[in-house]
């Protein structure tokens, strides 16, 4: 029998694979669509930070081995600190996962630069949060949830 952590940690899987329009037999499968690999390392790096799911459970939800699931967030990383794009993807579906609801472009990026600890300078950490503000900028997106008049 599961326990109930670990159907939290199932039912995250599946609420990312829906936020990110993918079929969650795709998500498990073996195949490295780039879009596919970039969907995993954001369940990854949100089941590990933010549910505290272990290596192995993470590796067991997944059908893959733990280092691969080390593999992952080393990616999510490199990813976060090269390609825009990503970095929007991956503060909506956070904050959709943790929250459930939208909330405003600074909470997203406080809460994402909470998660990549991993950074080492100031300097990094920065220029992250203004890719991540410009991001939402560009999509001309509204965060704050403010009403136009």
């Amino acid at each position: 029998m599961k326990s109930n952590r670990t159907g939290t940690f199932e039912a995250i899987k599946n609420q990312i694979a829906e936020i990110n329009n993918v079929d969650v037999d795709n998500l498990l499968s073996k195949t490295r669509k780039h879009e596919l690999v970039r969907v995993r390392c954001m369940a990854y790096n949100i089941l590990y930070y933010k549910y505290g799911a272990s290596l192995s459970q993470i590796g067991r939800i997944f059908g893959r081995h733990h280092a691969t699931i080390i593999h992952g967030l080393e990616t999510h990383k490199s990813l976060l600190a090269t390609d825009e794009t990503y970095v929007s993807e991956y503060g909506h579906t956070e904050s959709l996962v943790q929250n459930g609801q939208q909330t405003s472009s600074r909470n997203r990026a406080i809460s994402i630069l909470e998660s990549i600890e991993s950074f080492t300078t100031i300097g990094k950490k920065i220029m992250f949060v203004e890719k991540l503000l410009e991001s939402f900028d560009n999509k001309s997106i509204n965060c704050d949830n403010e009403s136009e008049t």
